[in-house]
């Protein structure tokens, strides 16, 4: 509709100050509940561009160091190259909309635009987090490639026995004790390939987070001051920092299928693969993954459409998303028995 159509029919409900007040509030909540509640998107490399769709990160392989010679020139064959390559992102919109047939109530009561703004928000978080874990899992799976100054580390995938959780890993000592081995394996893989042991994060389901509280000595005062048994607060175990999520369970101890899925169609090759068996996801350190946000989450409306006789809202995000350093990279999958 024409704008001064618009601006009619809204003054109808309210004026200019309620329609305003509405509107921030119900952005306040999107954005509150995208960014509170973000767990691997707050421990990646994030850029936001003002301009176009596609930026580049760059990745530089291992420098080396040697002895120089005074009064030598480092030129020629003696000049130092390191191999660097370049990680392209593109971005595409995300989006969670909905229609208001009632815009009274949306503009004059707070309990409204306080339930859609929160929906609208956490819809783009899980979609936006989807990607970067998808992301991260891939980069476990790159191979080394170089030699040399020009080697690049690859990534690490740890494999279990059990192809279903409940088996790999019982609600039990047994349980915990198997997933700390798996931790161990990934923290010696990142010490091996120089990653900085600060800022380590572990990605464990709800499930195997309380398998993981089994083992009593995590908890007990004789081992550490951080995490709390009485509290259900499990923080650190093997040197990484423990988030929970709900966006790499298992629907069930018995099932074999990770909730984060298949997503081989998916358009964007960056995240196209299979994660069905993914049981937990590693970060060695901030590099480990590339996000470029290229106008940031933004919310949109109100507009009316006349074919549905309702008011048009949402929130948007241009996101998009890749490994950037496999050798901070790591997962666990399920295995085949």
């Amino acid at each position: 509709m024409p704008d001064q159509v618009l601006h009619h029919t809204l003054q109808e409900y309210g004026t200019g100050a309620e329609i305003a007040l509405a509107l921030t509030q119900y952005g306040g909540k999107v954005l509150q509940s995208y960014y509170n509640k973000l767990t691997v998107g707050r421990h990646v490399w994030v850029h936001p561009i003002t301009q176009g769709k596609t930026y580049q990160f760059p990745a530089t392989a291992q420098a080396t160091a040697d002895e120089l010679t005074p009064g030598s020139a480092r030129e020629g064959s003696n000049q130092p190259e390191i191999e660097e390559r370049l990680v392209v992102l593109n971005s595409k919109p995300i989006i969670s909309d909905h229609y208001e047939g009632e815009i009274d109530a949306f503009i004059r009561h707070y309990d409204t635009r306080k339930a859609t703004g929160r929906a609208d928000g956490l819809a783009c978080r899980l979609r936006v987090e989807r990607e970067l874990f998808a992301a991260l899992a891939l980069g476990a799976r790159q191979a080394a490639r170089g030699t040399g100054d020009d080697a690049f580390a690859g990534g690490l995938q740890v494999t279990g026995t059990y192809n279903d959780l409940g088996n790999e890993y019982p609600r039990s000592l047994t349980g915990s004790q198997t997933l700390q081995d798996q931790m161990s394996q990934v923290a010696v893989r990142f010490d091996e390939n120089n990653v900085d042991d600060e800022g380590r994060i572990c990605f464990l389901s709800p499930y195997l987070w309380d398998v993981l509280l089994e083992d009593t000595h995590l908890t007990s005062r004789d081992y550490t001051d951080i995490n709390d048994l009485v509290t259900r607060r499990m923080v650190e175990c093997k040197g990484f920092m423990i988030e929970k999520t709900n966006l790499i369970k298992h629907t069930s101890p018995a099932s074999a299928t990770c909730v984060l899925g298949d997503m081989s169609s998916w358009s964007q090759s960056a995240y196209q693969g299979s994660f069905l068996k993914t049981a937990a996801l590693f970060i060695g350190d901030m590099e480990a993954v590339g996000q470029i946000t290229a106008y940031d989450l933004k919310t949109f409306g109100p507009e009316w459409m006349i074919n549905y006789h309702s008011w048009y809202f949402g929130a948007k995000i241009w996101h998009g998303a890749k490994w950037l350093r496999p050798e901070s990279c790591a997962e666990i999958i399920l295995g085949s028995s």
